[in-house]
């Protein structure tokens, strides 16, 4: 039977997968708003220009300067707003969902319903609006966010009427403005999701501190793993101590958990009042019995489960080593069902499948151009010599 703890870590992973590209899509709805919001500008100072007359459609005069960087703060303002309110939803609920899949995970590994404890809403609310990341609140780096874009907006504005400017020319310089914010934004809430995340499951461990005695240090292992995770991979820190994800922008890094031994557990007063009994073998005998288990099979059962929760942290492993063990059809959504089947079939290790310079992902073609062995190793008869 697999450790307790490698079952968790498999887990965490595989959920971290996932939770990459829930935040890609967040940043990406971010960035939709910001297309929105360039598009109402140009709009808003296009029909302004109207109002001045024909000679302001082809050159702007400084005299209308105040008018125009009139509708860009004010359109910065509302933004700003509308970004912060529709990412701290996202985040809340976020959070209250993460709080929840990794109690439910400790359950399914250990193998009954151990009553966990669970984190307060308003406490899962704190972790979006109050809690620093990188010494701002989320407020406060939409704050920074706005000025940001607000400077380089003006500055735009100033050096089209400098420079004489048609409202086509103000456009593309407004454009280009907001591809910095766009990839500043984007960044932005890819860390915050990684970090609600982290903190939110932090917090449910925290609150079952009688179970999780530790929490590893996991980071992501590919070609962008930067050189802080790589270095802090597979370290173990107490629930209260040692630094947490994200640890720079756009962070991947998760910590996942270590649950106490089952002689841990089982000493007297080990376990926390409210859980339902005074030791993990009665909380096994009622939540078995509930389940309609017979005492010959919760005997056996009780005895894999001694065995699998031993306390040990899962051993380090390659991000290569791990996703060959995870099932078929997680390697499968990870990879594509083509280069999951290399992975398999074809034993082509991870680093083959990118460009070790610049961490461009081959593309097909590519790959079988560069590993032909292995496609014949997929698909012997149907594989046609190369050209």
């Amino acid at each position: 039977m697999a450790n307790v703890n490698d079952e968790l870590f498999d887990a965490a992973n595989r959920n971290q997968t996932f939770l990459i590209r829930y935040g890609g899509s967040t940043a990406k709805r971010a960035s939709a708003m910001l297309d929105e919001a360039e598009k109402d500008l140009v709009d808003r100072i296009a029909r302004r220009v109207d109002r001045l007359g024909p000679a302001a459609k082809q050159t702007f005069a400084s005299k209308r300067l105040q008018a125009i960087l009139k509708d860009v703060r004010e359109q910065n303002t509302e933004l700003m707003r509308a970004l912060h309110n529709e990412t701290s939803k996202e985040l809340k609920g976020l959070a209250k969902q993460e709080a929840e899949i990794a109690s439910r995970r400790i359950n399914e590994a250990v193998g009954v319903d151990l009553n966990n404890f669970r984190v307060a809403p308003e406490t899962l609310n704190t972790l979006v609006s109050k809690q620093a990341v990188g010494g701002k609140t989320l407020r406060q780096w939409f704050t920074r966010l706005g000025a940001d874009r607000l400077g380089r907006l003006e500055s735009a504005v100033n050096l089209g009427v400098i420079e004489g400017d048609t409202l086509g020319q103000i456009t593309r310089r407004f454009r280009e403005a907001e591809n910095v914010t766009r990839r500043s934004a984007e960044t932005m809430v890819r860390t915050h999701v990684n970090h609600v995340a982290n903190q939110s499951r932090g917090e449910l461990y925290k609150a079952n501190a009688d179970i999780v005695e530790q929490l590893r240090w996991t980071s992501t292992l590919d070609g962008r793993t930067s050189p802080i995770c790589r270095a802090r991979d597979g370290k173990t820190y107490d629930l209260d101590d040692g630094p947490r994800p994200p640890a720079h922008p756009n962070c991947r890094s998760i910590m996942t958990p270590v649950l106490k031994s089952w002689e841990e557990l089982a000493k007297p007063g080990a376990l926390k009042q409210g859980r339902g009994a005074g030791d993990i073998d009665r909380v096994f005998q009622k939540n078995l019995k509930k389940q309609g288990f017979s005492k010959s099979e919760i005997k056996g059962i009780k005895r894999n489960t001694r065995a699998s929760m031993n306390g040990q942290v899962p051993n380090d492993l390659t991000y290569d080593d791990w996703l060959r063990r995870q099932p078929k059809a997680f390697q499968n959504e990870t990879l594509g069902k083509t280069k999951a089947k290399l992975l398999r079939d074809g034993n082509l290790k991870l680093d083959k499948f990118v460009d070790n310079t610049t961490g461009r992902a081959f593309t097909l073609d590519e790959l079988r151009r560069k590993n032909e062995a292995a496609w014949v190793a997929i698909s012997p008869k149907r594989t046609p010599p190369l050209p």
